[in-house]
């Protein structure tokens, strides 16, 4: 009897785990922006990446150095706008074009190379 409870105790238990990461996850808005960006030197590409990495709302962050092209994804926050990222980006944000912002997993990501691009 106690073996029998224990182990309808413990399968509702693993459901309830399993259901509230299953929500907290669901909850959670995803956001991702790229863009192309006139980068200078590997160097300064690196630069680029520690400082995004130190923002508490990045959650990945690729800068690919050949190709010029940032590509980052958010967490734990609610609004991501173009401005933001830009933000983000400091000074080279005056050298960056063919920027893209959008809820990730809902919006289509821009293939690269980039085309019909007006910013």
């Amino acid at each position: 009897m106690i073996l029998k409870f224990f182990t309808s105790f413990l399968v509702v238990m693993i459901f309830h785990i399993g259901y509230s990461q299953t929500l907290t996850a669901a909850d959670q808005t995803t956001f991702f922006a790229q863009c192309m960006i006139e980068l200078n030197s590997p160097q300064q590409a690196d630069e680029l990446v520690f400082n995004l990495r130190e923002n508490p709302y990045v959650k990945i962050v690729r800068v690919d150095w050949p190709t010029k092209r940032v590509f980052l994804i958010t967490e734990n926050i609610d609004e991501f706008t173009e401005d933001t990222f830009l933000s983000w980006l400091g000074e080279l944000s005056l050298l960056s074009s063919c920027i893209q912002v959008g809820l990730h997993g809902v919006d289509l990501v821009n293939p690269f190379p980039f085309t019909n691009c007006n910013n």
